[in-house]
């Protein structure tokens, strides 16, 4: 974990992360981050050697793991069935029958949305997206200045400051929406993609080049989201503080600050926290109908809402209002993400109603399209563990129907072949 730490702490100094936030992600000093980073400019990358004999340079491989390398690389592509790294059964493998939960369509197809960033590393993401920023700003900028020009040349009347004011408006409405777009790609990592790690590094890179003191809340509270989605609670939790603690908060980094509360208070099985939470979106849900938010923002809060009620609900046993929910989630959810929890909410209702095969569909869909997120992790984890216990189950059934066939029966010499 320690050299993790000082891994991630190399890597964002060399994308221009200021040290101090980097003390803060790894919960060190800075001092202990200064005196790491000294270190790691004095090594660098040397091999690893002992001292002890036979060990010449532990780093390097030996003749035979050379040999074994081009080994492996010399054989053809695998054909064995492989998709989204797990492996199909055979078409003739025994699968026990499946039994449907009441209001569950299977999706059997995998989400095919990409964000335009897809292929990029964090380091060329943030870099593409500060470079068309600055491309919308000097555009918007030069477009005023050109139809300003024929305005202050000639003698100005108010036809002409009328037309120039309804140019300018028309150009930031026009700038508002490119950034809004340009923004909601770089989001699209984490939305679209389900790639969290690529995504908390972007914004730990942009927190050290986005220093306004109006944005840092939005990086604040993204960094605390996608610590949330790897598993990080108590990085989440302190990042979460963070962004509340700022004065005139946004309503919409409000929502996300409760959004990673209610994700780390579902992490924890804690349904006081999350009763919270829920109280609190409530009341946010109540600003976003009577105020001027957007529709985006109004159907991110009632998603909110749903998810909250279906654990609660869920813990309470109550399948029709649980069913009820999923229907609300599939007409709100709009991104990739959003899907996938939808998805892996309906494979924890199949699993508590006993019905393991429709739970087995749900989180190997969840393993398949969730990314690097930690729903995705858990289950993987959940299938292989249920993988063993379907192949014991069906090696005890076959053998008690060998048994309760008889030994003649068994060995193929029945009456009938006598």
């Amino acid at each position: 974990m320690l050299v993790g730490m000082k891994a991630e702490a190399t890597m964002y100094v060399s994308g221009g992360v200021a040290t101090g936030i980097i003390a803060k992600m790894v919960e060190r000093t800075e001092r202990t981050v200064q005196e790491g980073l000294t270190d790691w400019r004095d090594a660098r990358m040397r091999s690893v050697l002992t001292g002890q004999a036979g060990n010449r340079d532990a780093a390097k491989p030996v003749r035979a793991q050379k040999q074994e390398f081009k080994t492996i690389l010399a054989r053809p592509p695998s054909r064995s069935g492989l998709v989204g790294g797990r492996q199909r059964p055979a078409s003739g493998a025994h699968s026990p029958p499946r039994k449907e939960c009441d209001a569950m369509p299977r999706r059997s197809e995998p989400i095919r949305t990409a964000s335009p960033y897809a292929y990029a590393n964090a380091q060329e993401a943030v870099r593409r997206f500060l470079g068309r920023h600055r491309r919308i700003v000097i555009g918007a900028v030069l477009v005023l200045i050109v139809c300003a020009v024929p305005t202050v040349v000639r003698a100005p009347d108010i036809e002409g400051l009328a037309v120039y004011a309804v140019v300018c408006l028309g150009v930031s409405f026009a700038s508002v929406v490119l950034s809004r777009r340009n923004v909601d790609g770089l989001l699209g990592i984490l939305s679209a993609d389900c790639c969290a790690r690529k995504m908390l590094d972007a914004t730990a890179l942009l927190m050290g080049k986005r220093t306004r003191r109006r944005e840092r809340p939005t990086w604040e509270v993204l960094y605390a989201m996608c610590s949330a989605q790897l598993g990080y609670d108590d990085i989440a939790l302190q990042w979460a503080d963070e962004a509340e603690s700022s004065p005139g908060l946004s309503l919409s980094n409000r929502l996300l600050a409760c959004n990673v509360r209610a994700v780390v208070a579902e992490h924890r099985d804690d349904r006081d926290a999350l009763a919270n939470v829920r109280g609190r979106v409530a009341a946010l849900a109540v600003l976003c109908s009577n105020g001027r938010a957007s529709v985006r923002l109004r159907r991110t809060a009632h998603l909110l809402l749903a998810w909250i009620d279906f654990d609660l609900s869920l813990e309470d046993k109550d399948w029709q209002h649980c069913n009820e929910l999923l229907g609300a989630m599939d007409a709100l959810s709009s991104t990739r993400q959003q899907q996938v929890g939808a998805e892996r909410r309906r494979g924890l209702l199949a699993e508590a109603r006993g019905d393991l095969a429709a739970a087995r569909d749900r989180y190997a869909f969840v393993a398949d399209n969730g990314g690097d997120c930690c729903m995705a992790r858990i289950s993987s984890e959940w299938l292989d563990a249920h993988e063993g216990v379907q192949e014991a189950t069906a090696r005890t059934a076959g053998a008690s129907s060998c048994a309760a066939s008889g030994p003649g029966e068994a060995m193929g010499a029945g009456p009938e072949r006598a």
